[in-house]
């Protein structure tokens, strides 16, 4: 799992800002597969009981929110923050 979320990272961090952000018909589909993935970071945040997993899935959550230019994401990740 932790080698797994290392590398969604960094490949988070090597994407162009704002690449996830779509407006055309497909972009509706990835916006829901986008969805899902921020609550399964969330859940782990949440759930998880080793530090290094919480903190690499909030640091994935971030990114994951500045590269849709999603709010959303980046307040739920602030919100986990302060949890």
């Amino acid at each position: 799992m932790q080698n797994s979320l290392e590398h969604l990272y960094q490949s988070l961090r090597e994407a162009e800002l704002m690449s996830l952000q779509g407006e055309d018909k497909t972009s509706f589909i990835v916006d829901a597969h986008l969805n899902e993935a921020r609550n399964f970071l969330k859940n782990l945040v949440e759930t998880n009981s080793v530090p290094q997993t919480r903190k690499i899935a909030l640091k994935s959550l971030l990114m994951l929110g500045i590269l849709r230019a999603s709010s959303e994401d980046i307040l739920t990740a602030a919100t986990l923050l302060e949890a």
